[in-house]
């Protein structure tokens, strides 16, 4: 009996002292199965950091006037990124927007990339995906009126429906004398940003700007979001809205805008020529007189 105890006993060190000779090597392995975990975690974020580097220089801009590209060029602008008019109000002499067409003698940054010279347009949109946002035409134009129309036009006061209809009369009358390109180019159809080479390829609804804006953005891995309040809007006579546009003005804003209300129904489906849109989601656009301003979601809704 107590040579089987002794045996055991013998056993049993022998099995303690070869695990006790593994701990080096487990160790060893260990450490070895953690630094090739952590290499591969430190690869991982390498790549996801060079896809997201690649991604940030994936998209560039169409500057549609009248269509929100200050707001959106003084977000970029923030993360060095330089599109439109370089997130300045006032011409800057190294912005390229900013520079004048030769072709139409508008700035720049207003021209349809199809009429850009053929080496700024390569270099400035090059590959990239090229991104145009894209707004109802009845509600664009209540927007130049508020905007400039009537600060020009000041015996107009706040009459938008005059107003538009002189703005389309206007217009018409310089395309047929040839001059699209009137007014700095602000009064041309939104679909000459979409027209190829060089157009837009990715329409941005401006009826839910700005969150169409963060979502291209984000799906596209830009660490960028515009705030509500960062958003750039027209003032005055806000009670005033698209449903103020008589029937004859309607009439002069589709006979210029017909390709932009054929956008709007292939991109977005908003197929009803004669739907009167406000912008829901940018204070003071829409009329107070209809609409409520929920501060908490940062939305209009309708006023019962």
């Amino acid at each position: 009996m107590t040579a089987f105890r002794a045996l055991c006993l013998f056993l049993l060190r022998a099995a303690s002292q070869d695990c006790d000779d593994d701990v080096p090597n487990m160790m060893l392995l260990q450490t070895h199965q953690v630094e090739a975990a952590r290499g591969s975690v430190l690869l991982e974020k390498k790549e996801k950091t060079a896809e997201m580097l690649f991604k940030q220089d994936d998209l560039v801009m169409a500057y549609v006037p009248f269509n929100f590209g200050h707001t959106v060029s003084e977000k970029v602008l923030q993360h060095g990124i330089r599109w439109g008019d370089c997130g300045s109000r006032d011409p800057e002499a190294d912005c390229l927007g900013w520079q004048i067409s030769s072709t139409t003698g508008c700035t720049l940054m207003y021209v349809p990339g199809k009429l850009w010279p053929l080496k700024s347009a390569e270099s400035h949109f090059g590959n990239r995906t090229i991104f145009g946002i894209l707004r109802d035409p009845y509600e664009r134009m209540v927007a130049q009126f508020r905007g400039t129309y009537r600060l020009e036009h000041p015996e107009l006061g706040c009459d938008v429906d005059a107003g538009v209809k002189k703005m389309m009369e206007e217009y018409l009358a310089a395309v047929e004398a040839g001059n699209p390109w009137a007014n700095n180019c602000n009064y041309l159809p939104q679909a000459e940003f979409f027209d190829q080479p060089f157009g837009a390829t990715l329409a941005v609804d401006n009826r839910r700007f700005p969150d169409s804006m963060n979502e291209v953005f984000q799906k596209h891995g830009y660490d960028i979001q515009i705030l509500t309040e960062e958003v750039s809007h027209v003032g005055g006579c806000d009670s005033k809205w698209a449903a103020d546009l008589s029937p004859e003005t309607k009439a002069l804003v589709y006979k210029v805008y017909h390709r932009d209300f054929d956008l709007l129904c292939k991109e977005f489906g908003y197929c009803d020529p004669t739907e009167n849109v406000c912008l829901t989601r940018v204070p003071e656009m829409c009329p107070p007189q209809l609409f409520e301003w929920n501060a908490d979601r940062k939305i209009y809704e309708p006023k019962v």
